[in-house]
């Protein structure tokens, strides 16, 4: 089991480093002129250096001035976890209550259905369900007015 483990950890890592590989080789290869005068594989170790070992991920802008990557990405990350799990209770809630209902009436129609709406929030990408919620809810353009959710000057932190 030990062995599984750590096997299963050193591919996950393997498979960070060949992504950051491939998305700064990427970025190089499709914007040289960005890069001019740097080779290829050693500027390619170098960001992936950079980025991996020192968690330095630069500027988020070009101008003087802004904030690094870094500073922007440990601000913010506290309304990441408390998102994160906000989110988690809401599925293990909805998940569990949806399927102890299913199991409690099999093959109606109602059980169905909430089969069929699982299913699609299952399989939906986070990104889609997260562009119709704007479409549905945001003030200027919604079908359902709620400008409390979606007031981008109200957020104060949690604790």
């Amino acid at each position: 089991m030990l062995t599984y483990l750590l096997r299963r950890l050193l591919f996950a890592a393997g498979t960070v480093v060949v992504t950051a590989f491939f998305a700064y080789g990427l970025i190089r290869v499709l914007r040289p002129e960005l890069y001019e005068g740097q080779p290829l594989l050693g500027g390619v170790w170098h960001d992936v250096d950079r980025a991996l070992l020192h968690f330095d991920l630069g500027e988020s802008c070009m101008f003087f001035g802004c904030p690094p990557l870094r500073r922007m990405l440990l601000d913010g990350i506290w309304a990441d976890l408390f998102l994160l799990a906000g989110g988690v209770v809401v599925a293990v809630v909805g998940g569990v209550g949806g399927g102890v209902f299913c199991a409690s009436h099999p093959r109606s129609l109602v059980a169905r259905a909430v089969e069929g709406a699982a299913m699609v929030f299952y399989c939906t990408p986070a990104y889609v369900i997260g562009f119709g919620v704007l479409l549905l809810f945001a003030p200027p353009f919604g079908l359902l007015q709620l400008p409390v959710l979606f007031d981008p000057h109200s957020y104060a932190p949690p604790l």
